[in-house]
């Protein structure tokens, strides 16, 4: 591969992934609306896999979590309607 190729790739997946930590951080999101997300702007498996991985091992992304509020959130809609 190429060094220009090189470059091209890494400031592509960058953009990606800057796109979508912005994404993220309006409010929380599950593991599938972050891939389905990131599908819009690249079909790479390898590039969504490592997207995926990297946000969450530094928990941007937390299933467990995003259930618990959104139940939460449920709850006291429920409550206050």
């Amino acid at each position: 591969m190429s060094l220009y190729k090189k470059i091209i790739d890494d400031t592509s997946y960058y953009e990606i992934y800057d796109k979508t930590v912005k994404y993220i951080l309006k409010r929380m999101r599950s593991k599938s609306e972050v891939v389905n997300y990131i599908k819009k702007y690249t079909n790479d498996l390898d590039i969504i896999d490592s997207i995926i991985n990297k946000l969450e091992k530094i928990n941007l992304i937390n299933d467990k979590l995003y259930c618990k509020s959104f139940i939460n959130d449920n709850i006291f809609k429920f409550i206050w309607y």
